[in-house]
């Protein structure tokens, strides 16, 4: 997370020089950072309870494994 923190930093330089063109382009930069970000965190959430439901659905109604 360390790229939104350093484009966090960005965005607060240009607002202390108060330069619109610049807010709104390290404004832009982080926004896209964010999206990535969240989307990988999602991404990873349903991997791991893709992992769960696997590992439920691997046990029959006795709850015994299907292995044997």
């Amino acid at each position: 997370m360390s790229s939104v923190e350093s484009l966090r930093y960005k965005l607060y330089l240009a607002w202390e020089k108060g330069s619109s063109r610049e807010i709104l382009k390290a404004s832009q930069e982080l926004d896209v950072e964010i999206v990535k970000y969240m989307k990988s965190s999602l991404a990873a959430q349903k991997l791991i309870k893709g992992q769960d439901k696997h590992k439920i659905t691997s046990f029959d109604q006795e709850g015994k494994c299907g292995h044997g």
